[in-house]
């Protein structure tokens, strides 16, 4: 099984993570807007491969993992139990009680409405003669509101899949994290999937996802340069995206494996990669 999804149906019960993580190829988990009740800590790192990851409005309780620290702070909003790292808060005093921290918001909800209540009254009052101080000034003006329309899209701006020639199957990053995928191998930069994009003109793609990257200028920059590049002996770059949370690197899927593993294609059976295509591969590449 490659994804899980059990999103908006409003299911309840106790969720056994560690039962979920045994499950070697499982790449998306997405559980959000039910009310599955549990901890979503384990006893075993293996799932790390799983790249999409959602469990957000349920009733999930206790430290989050050190595995999922890596996933966006909206992958586990509205579960008012949960703490640790992405979220902005530690679990220094341990798990607290459901019923333990009713009490305190029951202790605290009178002084909280009595403080709402006076800071409105206030809020009303200035609103009223700022208008008024506002028409009699200029007689035609009127109340503007401004809004942060301009900060949402240059993230939307930032956070777009940038494609170069030969782009096909997929234009935006919910085409790849939707797609069927298999896990290829982790490396010291980062984990390789072969995804299977259903698009016009689309098939396999390579998708790595990098551990660490550089800044968003110097990732354009050197992006764009590695995305021109046209070489029979190098694999070309397709698209690439960037957001705060993750960088993906989009190539063409090699059926029959890369240069790395076809020099070092050594043991019984196997037929050597002669030292003239070696040297001809390498004159071709530089």
């Amino acid at each position: 099984m490659h994804r899980l999804v059990l999103s908006h149906n409003n299911f309840s019960g106790e969720i056994q993570m560690n039962k979920l993580i045994q499950l070697p190829h499982l790449l998306t988990l997405r559980l959000e807007a039910n009310s599955f009740t549990g901890t979503l800590m384990s006893n075993s790192s293996s799932s790390s491969s799983i790249f999409d990851f959602n469990v957000s409005s349920n009733i999930f309780a206790g430290e989050i993992p050190f595995w999922l620290s890596r996933c966006p702070p909206s992958s586990f909003a509205g579960n008012a139990m949960l703490c640790g790292k992405p979220l902005g808060y530690s679990c220094s005093n341990g798990p607290t009680k459901m019923s333990e921290r009713k009490n305190r918001l029951s202790d605290a909800l009178v002084p909280v409405i009595i403080i709402i209540d006076a800071a409105a009254g206030v809020g009303i009052i200035l609103t009223v003669g700022w208008c008024c101080y506002i028409r009699r000034k200029s007689r035609t003006g009127a109340c503007t509101e401004t809004s942060g329309s301009d900060n949402q899209k240059t993230r939307e701006r930032e956070e777009e899949m940038v494609m170069f020639e030969g782009c096909k199957g997929f234009s935006k990053v919910d085409d790849l994290l939707k797609a069927s995928a298999e896990l290829l191998g982790k490396g010291s930069v980062g984990s390789t999937y072969k995804v299977v994009v259903d698009g016009d003109g689309g098939g396999a793609v390579a998708v790595k996802r990098v551990r660490e990257w550089l800044r968003r200028k110097d990732i354009d920059g050197l992006m764009k340069e590695i995305g021109g590049l046209r070489n029979v002996n190098i694999v070309s770059l397709r698209a690439y995206y960037f957001s705060r949370d993750e960088l993906l690197l989009v190539y063409d899927f090699l059926p029959n494996g890369s240069l790395h593993s076809l020099a070092r294609n050594r043991g019984p059976g196997r037929t050597p990669l002669e030292w003239t295509t070696r040297l001809k591969l390498a004159a071709g590449a530089a």
